[in-house]
């Protein structure tokens, strides 16, 4: 119930009650003692098996606030069914409207003719509370020589996580051809490890990639990630980490981003590498199968000093062309 009333209240903000058309302004009730009106809000008909009718007797007072608990209904009964929340979500979202009209009625008060004859605030830009995480990129570093190596991340996001730990954005290690690195403190890792919140997704596309079966994950991964010049240890990782992330729902859209991705989260590494791979997996599940463009996978070869990176991004659904 916490999450529904976190919801209703993030959507609501979202909706801009001052953008009546000039038909709506011409419905507004002409100005009355707000009790009066309080008083009748209140003893709205609750109709549990068809909101339009509630709704719109709402609308007789307030066509913003019918507008409003229209957009928080809609918004739960299309929550992806294959959500562990949605049944909860709709179980009680009758509770939670309804008392949202209770609420509304009690707090009326003398600002009513205000709302009537005022213009609104303007609407606040309000962050929204879910941004795609970017999940265990990892970044191998191959010299043909041991060498020193700096390695600076661009990251536009929060919540951002490293290890080992950098202040600000940026490694400083020795690295050996085998690929183990040393840091500043002499410990070793065999990777670079980060992982943030992205604030800017807008560089995935949509317009291909797989559809994948759960049952078949794991092959369709060693394909892939062969393809795309992930050696036997770096596909190990990435399966062992991703394969079970993907047995939940029957289905999976995914593609793999390189160039944009590389675009989106800028790295500089000092010396600058003869080649670089760097690719981020993007995922979401499906309820069924589905026929989607399929995406061309450009080969990678590695040559002379090598960077491999690689990470996942789980969207909670995803909307695509279908074929």
């Amino acid at each position: 119930m916490k999450y529904l009333i976190a919801l209703s209240s993030l959507v609501l903000l979202f909706i801009a009650c001052g953008n009546n058309t000039i038909e709506e302004q011409k419905l507004k009730p002409t100005p009355i003692d707000s009790t009066a009106k309080a008083d009748s809000i209140l003893n709205l008909t609750y109709n549990k098996t068809n909101w339009s009718i509630t709704l719109k007797n709402l609308a007789v007072w307030d066509s913003c606030k019918a507008r409003q608990l229209d957009s928080v209904i809609m918004f739960v009964l299309k929550l992806p069914s294959n959500w562990g929340r949605t049944r909860d979500a709709i179980f009680g979202l009758d509770s939670l409207a309804y008392g949202q009209i209770y609420s509304y009625g009690r707090k009326i008060g003398d600002d009513y003719y205000a709302y009537l004859h005022n213009p609104p605030p303007p609407q606040q830009i309000v962050e929204p509370d879910y941004y795609p995480m970017a999940e265990k990129p990892v970044i191998y570093l191959y010299p043909t020589k041991e060498m020193q190596v700096t390695v600076n991340l661009d990251f536009n996001g929060t919540d951002l996580y490293t290890w080992p730990k950098i202040d600000g954005a940026e490694w400083l290690v020795t690295a050996r051809p085998d690929g183990m690195l040393t840091d500043t403190r002499g410990d070793q890792f065999p990777y670079l490890f980060w992982e943030g919140k992205q604030r800017d997704f807008s560089w995935i596309d949509n317009t291909s990639g797989f559809v994948v079966s759960s049952l078949s994950v794991e092959t369709f991964l060693q394909e892939k990630l062969k393809v795309l010049g992930l050696n036997p240890r770096e596909r190990a990782d990435f399966i062992t980490y991703w394969g079970p992330r993907m047995h939940k729902s029957g289905y999976y859209f995914v593609r793999f981003e390189t160039v944009n991705y590389a675009k989106a989260v800028p790295l500089t590494i000092t010396p600058t590498p003869t080649s670089a791979q760097r690719i981020m997996m993007v995922f979401a599940p499906l309820s069924s199968n589905r026929k989607v463009k399929e995406q061309l996978l450009t080969p990678f070869t590695r040559k002379g000093f090598t960077v491999i990176e690689w990470g996942g991004m789980e969207l909670p659904s995803v909307t695509f062309n279908e074929f």
